[in-house]
């Protein structure tokens, strides 16, 4: 893709991606009926997934961090820290498969399990 296309497609991207997501659609009704100053822990085991959510987040006006498989671990306490200390990010992206060991973020308030698999039409199957 050449430097010139880049931008057309990110705002393509930018529009499309809430529009056609119904789980992004609710996940953006449900981060709206919390205070703004909570603090978000939004889990999923898909980097990809995280990734998307990422661009969502930016399309949105959400602050955030993120920490996955590809945080050095020299990085993860200043991160976690970051998280904690700074009033204006509130969401923080973690990949459950990183995210799982060690981890101390009782500054949130709200945790949201975002997994791309989940169809409410499954939970009902008997």
């Amino acid at each position: 893709m050449g430097g010139t296309d880049r931008p057309t497609n990110l705002r393509f991207l930018l529009n499309a991606i809430p529009k056609q997501s119904g789980k992004l659609r609710d996940l953006d009704r449900l981060l709206k009926t919390f205070s703004p100053s909570e603090k978000v822990l939004i889990f999923s085991l898909s980097v990809q997934m995280l990734r998307l959510l990422q661009v969502f987040a930016t399309i949105q006006g959400y602050s955030f961090l993120s920490l996955d498989g590809s945080t050095p671990g020299g990085e993860r306490q200043g991160t976690i820290d970051k998280f904690i200390n700074d009033k204006s990010i509130t969401l923080f992206f973690i990949s459950t498969k990183a995210g799982g060991l060690g981890l101390n973020l009782t500054c949130a308030s709200k945790v949201v399990i975002f997994d791309v698999n989940w169809n409410p039409s499954h939970d009902l199957q008997v």
